[in-house]
């Protein structure tokens, strides 16, 4: 679910799935040397220690699949733009 947006800068979205805890996932845009930069973010508040355990379990995957994710948003910007 989308949390927060500003056009063109952020993007916050909820994770509605259910997990020990809370998470969002950020995508912040800016510009830098004539380029647009993308950054993104994961956030997780853990409930209690299964949270926790749950966060340190998981962490090691994001580093294939947040990459993964930015490189498909990119491709399909990328597209988009070029069927105009």
């Amino acid at each position: 679910r989308v949390e927060g947006l500003i056009p063109n800068e952020h993007l916050r979205l909820y994770a509605e799935m259910i997990l020990p805890g809370k998470a969002w996932l950020e995508f912040h845009v800016s510009e830098k040397d004539g380029k647009t930069v993308v950054t993104q973010d994961a956030l997780f508040a853990p409930r209690g220690l299964g949270g926790q355990i749950y966060w340190y379990v998981v962490s090691p995957f994001h580093f294939f699949i947040f990459p993964t994710m930015l490189r498909n948003i990119e491709k399909a910007a990328r597209k988009s733009h070029t069927l105009r």
